[in-house]
């Protein structure tokens, strides 16, 4: 993965629907560089990618999955994915509680 992409275009494009936005997004740095003063990686993206992907919005909802998947073959990027995903449940399955 690239140090140089930004990742703000190909965001823009998955949201966008652009199918050009996976390409571009596979190039882009997944973790932090800890020398940079900007974050320009996946990471710091993991609530947007994961939000679009929960939303339903993104047409080709297989493609961001495995998008999603690929990127979490590291330690760091795949332990975010799961946090994200958890708050997102718990917070449902204490709504669901309520409501019942």
């Amino acid at each position: 993965m690239g140090d140089d992409f930004d990742p703000i275009p190909g965001l823009i494009k998955l949201y966008s629907c652009d199918p050009s936005a996976m390409q571009e997004l596979s190039v882009c740095r997944i973790n932090p560089n800890m020398r940079s003063k900007q974050r320009r990686d996946l990471e710091f993206f993991i609530p947007q990618i994961l939000s679009l992907l929960l939303q339903g919005y993104y047409p080709k909802q297989d493609d961001l999955v495995k998008f999603i998947l690929s990127a979490s073959r590291e330690f760091h990027f795949s332990h975010r994915v799961l946090f994200f995903l958890q708050s997102i449940l718990v917070d449902k399955m204490e709504e669901e509680t309520q409501n019942v």
